[in-house]
């Protein structure tokens, strides 16, 4: 029983994760779009380890809020947190990864989201 709920409340997660992901996403690269700000790189995502994080500290209070205008106001601000961490994509990088001790370089507990 506690493995399945475990299984279903991850799922619920996932996909609401999914959803932020697609309209902090969409409004982003709008933002992008409209800027006239040049930026290095052309396309930028959003930053899933951040997004992780903003889910289980904000977006659970979000989800249970009974105001429907409190609940679309705290929705907005998990959507504007996850905007601000955008990441470049790099296209075509052809420098190889050497993993090794540095591939660990921050632990878990010194990670920027978790």
């Amino acid at each position: 029983m506690v493995v399945e709920q475990d299984f279903y409340a991850t799922t619920f997660l996932s996909n609401m994760a999914t959803v932020v992901e697609e309209d902090a996403q969409a409004e982003a690269d709008e933002r992008l779009r409209q800027s006239s700000h040049p930026y290095k790189y052309t396309e930028y995502r959003i930053n899933r380890n951040i997004l992780a994080g903003t889910i289980k500290t904000r977006l659970i209070k979000a989800v249970l809020e009974p105001d429907p205008d409190k609940r679309e106001t705290a929705f907005q601000r998990v959507i504007h947190q996850v905007q601000r961490a955008l990441i470049p994509v790099r296209r075509g990088r052809t420098a190889p990864r050497h993993k090794g001790k540095k591939a660990n370089k921050y632990s878990q507990n010194r990670r920027r989201c978790l």
